[in-house]
């Protein structure tokens, strides 16, 4: 896949936004991360932003910044 269907595919899956009706604010996690839980608006999935990188991290990922087995 291409750079630009990367991207227009990224675009179409809508807009992360803090959770909670916009209330969510940044926590730091036990392995120093800070993070960010969001909510998209098209696609209707929570997930956790980075704020260091500002990517939004995968399951598997996430688990591991929060310190889960």
């Amino acid at each position: 896949m291409d750079l630009a269907t990367k991207i227009r595919k990224k675009l179409d899956a809508g807009q992360w936004v803090p959770a909670c009706g916009r209330t969510e604010t940044p926590f730091k996690t036990r392995t120093g991360k800070t993070l960010l839980y969001v909510w998209n608006n098209v696609t209707h999935e929570h997930a956790y932003l980075d704020c260091g990188t500002d990517l939004i991290l995968s399951h598997e990922e996430a688990r591991a910044a929060l310190a889960i087995d």
